[in-house]
């Protein structure tokens, strides 16, 4: 049998994501630290990670989201903020936040849950935390410095970018030597 790796996600408009990259990457990049930066057209905010599937669970996969979620309408979002996980002691993500409609995005987010649940798959162990993951540490030296000049870029009050959501993609992600390769297999409307 053939299997693919996917996750739900929010994809962002291309102007978002250049927008991101100017205003955080290119004054960021020449910091002192190791970090590996995610693709700009890769950039997106998961619902849910599923790991590899077999092929022949998509239809199953994209009927039982899509009736759990479709019809919902679209809403509206901002990205707010930059931080890491899981802290600044050993960083390992460094992220733009979310907010906006948080109620409404954490109930799609519940939604998709349940109906992957129902078909077996695991729910995941942790919660639901909105962010848009723009870099990878490779290691923890001189990520304060950073940090603190992110938080100077972008603090928590300073929105950054808006965005109208209006549907919910299953991605198919491909790894390769360069780094993953994200497609969409499905859309759902909102």
């Amino acid at each position: 049998m053939s299997k693919m790796r996917v996750f739900w996600a929010i994809n962002l408009p291309a102007d978002v994501k250049q927008n991101l990259y100017k205003y955080l990457k290119e004054p960021l990049q020449q910091m002192p630290v190791n970090i590996k930066w995610v693709e700009e057209q890769n950039i997106h905010l998961t619902m849910k990670f599923m790991g590899d599937i077999e092929t022949v669970q998509l239809e199953d996969i994209t009927s039982a989201v899509e009736d759990s979620i479709s019809g919902m309408g679209p809403f509206n979002i901002q990205v707010k903020g930059v931080g890491c996980f899981p802290g600044l002691g050993k960083p390992r993500i460094f992220w733009a936040g979310i907010e906006g409609n948080e109620d409404l995005l954490e109930n799609i987010y519940k939604k998709i849950q349940q109906a992957l649940l129902f078909l077996g798959f695991d729910e995941d162990k942790k919660p639901f935390s909105p962010h848009l993951t723009l870099a990878r540490f490779k290691s923890p030296g001189n990520c304060s410095e950073f940090m603190n000049k992110a938080i100077s870029l972008a603090p928590g009050d300073k929105k950054l970018d808006g965005v109208k959501v209006g549907t919910i993609d299953l991605m198919q992600s491909i790894l390769n030597k360069r780094g993953p390769t994200y497609n969409v297999i499905y859309s759902v409307k909102l």
